[in-house]
């Protein structure tokens, strides 16, 4: 616990960077229509990006199981 409130105290100059800029780009963001709209067009990009991703690993994922079940049906067959 100690070595995390010593990290936080020797770094508090990049928290408060870190802090004020994420203020600022959030009263940018909230302020300005046209940069509402960029944020919202790149934030949907990327959600739409991960939920692909996602769902390519989750098919991997499940494609053994799959195989067996073709295995099984060509046996079958």
């Amino acid at each position: 616990m100690q070595n995390i409130i010593l990290f936080f105290v020797r770094n508090n100059a990049f928290f408060a960077f870190l802090f004020l800029e994420a203020l600022s780009i959030s009263l940018l963001v909230s302020n300005n229509e046209k940069q509402n709209q960029v944020f919202l067009s790149t934030a949907n990009s990327v959600s739409g990006s991960l939920t692909s991703l996602t769902n390519s690993i989750n098919a991997y994922r499940h494609l053994a199981e799959e195989n067996k079940q073709l295995a099984a049906e060509n046996a079958r067959l």
